[in-house]
């Protein structure tokens, strides 16, 4: 599969916006701090996350390491905090900062 179709699988927070601005959409929303990783932007946020992101953004190649908190089934979706999980928040604030 080309990259710019695996591209197009990823979100679209407006899949029925308008079609020229399809592209600053999906990027916008599956972009990270370190880049553009086609596969992990597909994790979906958690409070309770099977796994956890990390990245050496010092030194290129830019690498996204993911790395489960526990054993996860086979067909269990593997989720993660878009949120860091050293910052302790109560329900309300995570929910406050997920809304952005």
């Amino acid at each position: 599969m080309s990259s710019l179709l695996l591209f197009f699988y990823l979100n679209d927070p407006d899949p029925n916006g308008d079609l020229a601005k399809r592209s600053q959409r999906i990027y916008g929303n599956n972009v990270t701090n370190w880049g553009l990783y086609v596969v992990t932007s597909r994790l979906n946020h958690s409070c309770q996350p099977t796994v956890v992101w990390s990245s050496d953004d010092d030194h290129p190649p830019f690498l996204l390491e993911v790395r489960a908190l526990r054993d996860i089934q086979a067909g269990e979706e593997m989720t993660v905090s878009y949120l860091r999980v050293s910052e302790f928040r109560s329900k309300v604030k995570r929910q406050e900062a997920l809304k952005v």
